[in-house]
């Protein structure tokens, strides 16, 4: 999975930046006011089409642009724009085991939980190995 992050301190993304970037699934933008470049060719993976998702806040720029180019547009949590957002989790893998432990598309703290659970089991001789316990949990 290819991914951009755009951090806050960005103010503006030009004509193209990201044009014909056939491996590019997400970018998340993290300032909401960032100017984006009025061209369908400004985050492209052919030609002026874009198939992967484009994360930003709800009301910005980054939605804005999104909806006016039938762009995949998921909003960040508002709590923070320093906390990184929930990264999708399709066909990522670490040493051939996606970490997405729970399957929900999301890597975040609920899989993170889910490993110290696998772990105390593990400690404990409640599971031999982690197929173990993704089949008592999630079969």
């Amino acid at each position: 999975m290819n991914s951009i992050i755009i951090p806050k301190n960005v103010t503006s993304i030009g004509k193209g930046a990201f044009y014909i970037c056939p491996n590019l699934d997400y970018v998340i933008i993290k300032n909401p006011n960032c100017e984006i470049y009025d061209y369908e060719g400004t985050f492209c993976n052919d030609y002026n089409e874009y198939k992967g998702t484009i994360y930003g806040y709800e009301n910005s720029t980054a939605q804005i642009y999104a909806e006016k180019y039938g762009y995949k547009f998921i909003a960040l949590s508002p709590l923070s724009t320093d906390n990184l957002p929930v990264i999708p989790a399709e066909n990522m893998t670490w040493n051939g085991v996606n970490p997405d432990i729970n399957r929900d598309g999301n890597l975040d703290a609920k899989d993170a939980s889910l490993l110290l659970v696998y772990a105390a089991e593990y400690g404990a001789g409640n599971v031999k190995s982690f197929a173990e316990f993704m089949d008592k949990n999630y079969s």
